[in-house]
């Protein structure tokens, strides 16, 4: 029983919220064309919805007597668009310098994506190059084995610099 007395209490008023004053057009069809419009009265900053000046609420009004006229949305941005000229759309049309303006940010990611997919795919070729990789000298050092003998340390002393060397190049700054 309660639930019905909500719905009944509840329904005036919703149905008040989403029509018009004059009860011919909802408030919401009303506002869907509005949003779509900028308001030269706030100086292109506000659509026609959100500006409070005067001259926004005599084109309200217009959008209001063209919707129950049965024009379309379309055909009443068109009207505003001859008035105003394009500045007056809250979304530029999709043709020309605007489709370009549009779609240039979707183009500037690809392309980014595009850049470094090439470059990781350079760079993971020059890894696996064998020319590139970084290669061992062979050590002149014997092995452990040969270590233990006198002959292999002196082999292995023989492949570093001398003491001379060294003092040559502290001497010469290290150079």
């Amino acid at each position: 029983m309660s639930a019905a007395l909500m719905a009944i209490i509840i329904s005036p008023v919703v149905e008040a919220a989403t029509e018009s004053r004059h009860g011919e057009l909802p408030l919401m069809k009303i506002e869907e064309v509005t949003d779509l419009i900028m308001s030269p009265g706030c100086k292109y900053v506000y659509t026609l919805t959100l500006c409070p000046s005067e001259e926004a609420k005599q084109m309200r009004e217009i959008v209001k007597d063209k919707l129950i006229a049965g024009e379309s949305t379309d055909e009443i941005l068109f009207y505003f668009k001859e008035i105003y000229g394009p500045r007056v759309l809250a979304q530029p049309a999709k043709e020309g310098f605007y489709f370009v303006a549009w779609w240039f940010p979707y183009f500037l990611l690809f392309d980014v994506f595009l850049i470094v997919g090439v470059i990781l795919v350079i760079w993971r070729r020059r890894a696996s190059s064998p020319a590139s990789r970084w290669t061992r000298a062979p050590s002149r050092c014997p092995s452990a084995k040969e270590r233990l003998s006198p002959r292999g340390w002196m082999a292995c002393a023989s492949a570093l610099p001398s003491t001379a060397t060294w003092a040559r190049s502290s001497a010469n700054g290290g150079r």
